[in-house]
């Protein structure tokens, strides 16, 4: 069964942002001026660039995962995720599912290790 699972399941981690140059720049601003907090964010990206260890993980992980900013969706997964991004989506055989919300990202703090772990169990549930 978990081959069927993982051949047919994508991850969509969910960012609270635009990726647009506009976007990046208002979250900055959000970020600094607001006290504004993406978890997904914070889980992937340091304060510059993409974590080392996110890319790693994400290399070595036996799942298909993207990562995408809310101007970069999909309609349907658009659809799906309004008013609750951040958060991590699973398709499975194309029936989209809620993994993680922003709450359990957010008690991640940030951590990518915790993030996968968390992942295997999460698919392991809903599979």
């Amino acid at each position: 069964m978990e081959a069927h699972i993982t051949k047919h399941l994508k991850i969509f981690c969910i960012y609270d942002a635009e990726g647009s140059i506009i976007g990046e720049l208002t979250y900055l601003f959000k970020k600094i001026f607001k006290n504004f907090e993406c978890s997904m964010c914070n889980i992937t990206h340091g304060k510059v660039s993409t974590k080392k260890e996110w890319t790693t993980k994400l290399k070595s992980s036996r799942f298909n995962i993207e990562a995408l900013h809310l101007d970069e969706q999909s309609t349907e997964l658009k659809s799906f995720t309004k008013g609750i991004a951040p958060c991590v989506v699973a398709s499975i055989d194309g029936k989209l599912t809620l993994v993680m919300n922003h709450s359990e990202l957010t008690r991640m703090r940030g951590d990518v290790d915790i993030f996968f772990h968390q992942l295997e169990k999460k698919i392991e549930e809903i599979s």
